[in-house]
């Protein structure tokens, strides 16, 4: 189909049912169109991509909660381990690399140059890449990794819980977890579940009042205590209805010795991409695009003091800059109005950029 001269008309790449949309947008009788597939043959897989599409209030100066916290959950919810998608066995010794085309990774596209650096450095500080060797705590995904067994809790935690459970308890309600996690039916008394300690996530070794109010999710207090004689793991757990459980996530915050600390071998791994990325003097174009998540370790671990290796990141933060196939809110209002290429975000709130950015992906 010849390309028309008016900026950003000709159709975007990625659409899901291009022997429909393509038609109508060239005016073209669906009849006398003929649609190519590709066999298995030849299609040749380079990569698995998730997009995340991140927005904000102009006003707010910081990346809220919800982004940060929410491109974590989804970024460790969308495999079988993180660990497993960096390294082909994490316990082996030496670690081996897995090739970056087997990796998963997110793009994150942010509607704003100037939040990219800050969604990072908090996504960093979620994950402890930023400073790893100094963060004793587990990392924010892990408080999330089978709540109701309480797998960091302390000795003096552990005999509360029993003296309201029962003696053995707490190795009950790890075993109802366990079987939760496995997809195994199983049901426990509701004495254990309403300990005071397992009213909150326990987010580091020692908590004090304050932090232990700060996390105590809204509403689990008031849920385990209405909870019947006998409750059920899998969807009649109160920590999965309460959203605080992330039971498609594997990732406990493991720690792997790398050069005279550990870091999280389970970790998310966000690199920002940005105009000045790509105008860098150093920088390079690559054929691969699984080359761009590929960076030299001082640059993930910026603090920790690992040097010359290259390592897989899982997670590009970038600006619109980059993307291709994806079209905005306005122009859908404007030259679109059947909404065959409008997306969920918009990205630019000029005419003239919106044309600028289009016009790339004809």
């Amino acid at each position: 189909m010849p390309a028309s001269n008016q900026p950003g008309s000709g159709p975007a790449h990625t659409v899901a049912e291009p022997w429909n949309s393509v038609p109508v947008r060239s005016a073209f009788r669906l009849r006398t169109c003929n649609t190519s597939l590709p066999t298995n043959t030849e299609l040749e897989r380079f990569g698995t991509f998730h997009h995340v599409f991140c927005s904000h209030p102009p006003r707010e100066k910081q990346p809220s909660l919800l982004s940060r916290n929410g491109l974590s959950c989804t970024t460790h919810n969308r495999n079988d381990s993180t660990a497993h998608s960096h390294y082909v066995d994490p316990s082996a010794t030496p670690t081996q690399w897995r090739p970056g085309v087997e990796i998963p990774k997110t793009i994150a596209f942010v509607d704003s140059l100037s939040t990219i650096g800050r969604l990072r450095f908090t996504t960093a500080d979620n994950e402890k890449t930023y400073d790893p060797f100094r963060s004793p705590g587990p990392p924010y995904y892990s408080w999330f990794y089978r709540p109701a067994a309480r797998l960091r809790a302390t000795t003096g935690e552990v005999t509360a819980i029993e003296r309201v459970g029962g003696s053995g308890s707490m190795a009950a309600l790890r075993d109802w977890c366990r079987k939760c996690f496995h997809g195994e039916p199983a049901v426990i008394g509701k004495a254990v579940l309403q300990a005071p300690e397992l009213r909150f996530i326990r987010t580091a070794a020692v908590m004090n009042k304050k932090a232990i109010e700060k996390a105590t999710p809204p509403g689990l207090p008031e849920l385990l205590s209405q909870l019947p004689d006998r409750v059920g793991n899998l969807d009649r757990c109160p920590f999965l209805a309460e959203g605080i459980c992330w039971w498609s996530s594997q990732d406990l915050g493991a720690r792997l010795d790398v050069g005279p600390g550990h870091v999280f071998v389970d970790q998310n791994r966000a690199i920002p991409y940005t105009s000045k990325t790509q105008d860098a003097e150093n920088a390079t174009l690559h054929v691969d695009v699984n080359d761009y998540f590929v960076i030299p370790s001082e640059e993930l671990w910026e603090r920790a003091g690992v040097r010359g290796q290259n390592v897989s990141a899982s997670t590009l933060i970038a600006s619109p800059r980059i993307e291709v196939g994806v079209d905005f809110q306005k122009r859908a209002r404007r030259r679109d109005p059947q909404g065959i290429f409008g997306a969920p975000r918009h990205f630019s709130r000029r005419s003239a950029a919106l044309d600028a950015k289009t016009a790339r992906i004809r």
